[in-house]
């Protein structure tokens, strides 16, 4: 759901070259070249990337609230958490916490991020584990 306060809006076209159609012009100006985009129809929709989690750490990494407003709870139910990273969905470390392998919950503060979908990844003994979460 978008609130305001994004950082990017794409328009373009994004269907191939047989679902185009095109109007052309066949003045021509030997003074400029160049081209016209006539806009007719936008729309904004959620095109929330959907994440398959491994089965394996599905119910293993619990985050508590989600979504967050201003602090989140990682809790690991089986093995001490080693490192967090929380990222935008560009992949981009907002955040980067060590803990101690023995700590099976950590809490960050989350109030500065900007609303949307981060992912946290959770580095353990056990592995890598990877959750998506949303700051309201």
């Amino acid at each position: 759901m978008l609130r305001g306060g994004e950082k990017y809006f794409i328009i373009g076209n994004f269907n191939n070259d047989a679902n185009t159609t095109l109007d052309s012009n066949n003045q021509a100006n030997l003074f400029y070249a160049g081209s016209y985009y006539y806009i007719d129809d936008v729309s904004v929709v959620d095109c929330t990337v959907g994440i398959n989690e491994i089965e394996s750490y599905k119910n293993k990494i619990k985050l508590m609230p989600n979504p967050a407003k201003d602090e989140l709870r990682i809790m690991s139910d089986e093995s001490g958490i080693k490192k967090i990273e929380v990222c935008d969905v560009l992949n981009n470390v907002m955040l980067a916490e060590s803990a101690e392998a023995k700590e099976k919950s950590i809490t960050i503060n989350v109030s500065n991020f900007a609303s949307g979908t981060y992912f946290i990844k959770v580095f353990s003994n056990k592995g890598i584990a990877v959750k998506k979460f949303v700051k309201e």
